[in-house]
């Protein structure tokens, strides 16, 4: 039991904040798989988030709050390089005068 806390956006600004004398109680639940495959320049990434929580406020009902999302996430190493769950580590620098450009990468994701 406790208060729960407030969601911040990465500016710090506030997103959401429960209002006062609301606390989680009971139980809560949170299952998170993730699974990743990598394959040369090519990376695939999934993720299933499910969770269940309980919260009370005097003078009003308890209630539960189930909430889940997904993602997958599909990247593509256009210059060559090996894709991998560190990061793409580029084969040259980025240096145009010289004539080598570095590694470029095509990521996309679809979540909700």
């Amino acid at each position: 039991m406790g208060t729960p806390g407030t969601f911040k956006t990465t500016g710090q600004q506030t997103f959401f904040a429960f209002r006062s004398g609301v606390l989680q109680d009971g139980s809560a639940t949170r299952y998170s798989p993730q699974a990743y495959w990598y394959w040369g320049p090519v990376g695939l990434l999934t993720e299933y988030v499910q969770s269940s929580r309980e919260y009370s406020r005097p003078g009003f009902a308890n209630i539960r709050a189930d909430d889940s999302a997904w993602q997958v996430a599909l990247a593509w190493a256009i210059t060559g390089e090996n894709e991998s769950y560190k990061g793409l580590l580029p084969s040259s620098s980025f240096d145009p005068y010289h004539g080598t450009w570095g590694a470029f990468e095509l990521i996309t994701r679809f979540s909700h």
